[in-house]
């Protein structure tokens, strides 16, 4: 017997399976239909849900797109030292923004227009979130900013900076680094800038 979903729970698990079956086979080579079969429902179910393959894909966009989001709000709270709070941030947020299996990366570029958009509001709400990091820290005298030359936003857009280009390597066109390499990198990073705001 066939068991019925919250609609948001059926809507979330009709998003990951779509997800699934981008990563494994490309997204031009996913139909309504191999999503349906993979969760067990009829194609017409999902329509009920998303009316065109598009506004599917666009889900599965934004929620790939949310996931860097939701890790930095999530350390910014699970972390009491600013150095590790930072840290963290950054490190789980280009985890899951950077490694991407590549037909996620494909579906995403094809969707420009629309991704830009969300980056742009994720980028801000993320400047917003190492902004409130670094008030906090100074209020409580952990670190003390250069305040003629650096505010926290300046501060939390020069962190931000500096970890993308840690992140992605020194050279222009460069592959992306290795995970591993790119947590050392971060990790010694952010210490240097904290260690020389103190």
């Amino acid at each position: 017997m066939r068991t019925r979903k919250a609609p948001e729970e059926r809507k979330a698990q009709i998003i990951t399976a779509a997800a699934s079956l981008i990563n494994q086979h490309g997204y031009k080579k996913v139909a309504m239909i191999d999503v349906a079969n993979a969760i067990g429902v009829s194609k017409a179910a999902l329509y009920v849900y998303f009316p065109t393959k598009d506004a599917l894909f666009e889900a599965v966009v934004f929620q790939s797109l949310e996931a860097p989001l939701a890790a930095i709000k999530s350390a910014s709270k699970t972390q009491v030292d600013t150095t590790a709070k930072l840290t963290s941030m950054l490190v789980e947020s280009f985890s899951l923004a950077l490694y991407k299996p590549k037909p996620m990366i494909e579906l995403i570029n094809s969707s420009r227009g629309y991704a830009q958009n969300i980056l742009k509001d994720h980028t801000q709400q993320s400047l917003e979130l190492y902004t409130s990091v670094l008030n906090s820290a100074q209020q409580q005298g952990e670190i003390t900013l250069p305040s003629q030359h650096l505010n926290t936003e300046d501060a939390a857009k020069l962190i931000l900076s500096s970890a993308h280009g840690a992140a992605l390597g020194t050279n222009i066109g460069s592959p992306i680094l290795p995970q591993k390499q790119m947590q050392t990198r971060i990790t010694a990073l952010v210490h240097s800038l904290i260690k020389g705001w103190s």
